[in-house]
């Protein structure tokens, strides 16, 4: 069967797309439900599971009229819900591996590993240094319960959960994706922070790892506090945010200045480790048109293509629906 269904799970919505990538991505379906509580991944109340199940009923009707039920899905979920790591450590037997990586998972992660759910694949090898290099992703198990239930509830049946960063490097080396460098820096902006990976695109090799606590929502609090707005019509306005308007001098891209310091340092950073930077930039988040606008104008930018991370066009925009069509690559 070439059709494959991918489902995000945001905070306060689920979005849901189907396609079939035989020889390129055609995206069959997509659409959008609302979920009845302000945070999915906040701690479940009485009240909040009475309104989770009010909207199950409801995805479960969109599912029905798209002729989604009791399919297989595969499942992304926001990058702060997961922590994520290379480890280097010394070359241990197969049997041996899970419990150095929970060793060393306890320095990263953010809950006791007896709580976590872990996974993980072994980048390289160092037969001569008798290191290896490890890649972790651990999520909450408590989250990865909420999920499968969740989405089993909805008539629907998990078959990978995964964060968004995480898709979106398997589908830039899954040769569906026009990649115009071998050496690519994916920043996934989040709502409070920015995961950000260094890849090698042909030999699909990740090289860097690098997490920072800065994401959209300190933008969209700073524009709230100096024009007076609501939250939501802040988040709006960083979207649309010209970045010579009064605003964007006056606050948004001092801020931004502490943003792209982090950029730089990920930037020299690739330059101690491999001796070069990459040339292209894929930026992905909520209000990325923005971020790579003031990006340009920043000194992060410079000698770098900065593109967004979408296969949108004119006529089919999908901006939004990526991490799913990543998830189902």
């Amino acid at each position: 069967m070439s059709q494959k269904i991918g489902v995000f799970i945001g905070r306060n919505e689920i979005r849901i797309v189907s396609i079939d990538a035989i020889g390129k991505i055609n995206i069959k379906t997509s659409f959008s439900v609302p979920l009845e509580i302000p945070d999915f991944y906040a701690e479940i109340t009485a009240e909040s599971v009475k309104k989770l199940e009010s909207s199950i009923l409801n995805l479960k009707d969109y599912c029905r009229k798209n002729k989604l039920l009791e399919q297989e899905v595969f499942i992304v979920i926001p990058d702060e819900e997961s922590s994520m790591q290379i480890l280097s450590m010394p070359i241990v037997s197969e049997k041996e591996v899970l419990s150095a990586v929970e060793l060393q998972a306890e320095e990263f992660i953010p809950y006791p590993v007896s709580q976590s759910a872990l996974d993980y694949q072994v980048l390289s090898v160092n037969e001569k240094d008798h290191q290896s290099a490890i890649f972790v992703v651990a999520m909450l198990q408590e989250i990865v319960d909420r999920i499968s239930d969740f989405v089993l509830d909805v008539g629907l049946y998990p078959k990978s959960l995964e964060p968004m960063s995480t898709a979106f490097v398997r589908l830039l080396t899954s040769g569906l994706f026009p990649v115009p460098s071998p050496l690519v820096l994916l920043l996934s902006v989040s709502d409070s922070s920015t995961q950000s990976f260094i890849l090698e695109v042909k030999t699909k090799q990740l090289i860097m790892v690098h997490n920072f606590n800065m994401g959209m929502s300190f933008f969209h609090k700073a524009i709230q506090n100096n024009l007076n707005l609501p939250y939501v019509d802040a988040v709006k306005e960083l979207r649309k945010l010209n970045v010579d308007s009064d605003i964007a001098k006056k606050v948004i891209v001092p801020l931004f200045g502490e943003y792209s310091k982090e950029i730089q340092k990920i930037l020299l950073a690739s330059t101690e480790r491999i001796g070069i930077v990459p040339k292209v930039m894929y930026v992905y988040g909520d209000s990325m048109y923005t971020f790579i606008s003031l990006l340009k104008q920043s000194n992060a930018g410079a000698g770098i293509d900065i593109l967004p991370f979408t296969l949108s066009t004119k006529e089919n925009q999908i901006d939004e629906f990526m991490p799913g069509v990543a998830a189902a690559v």
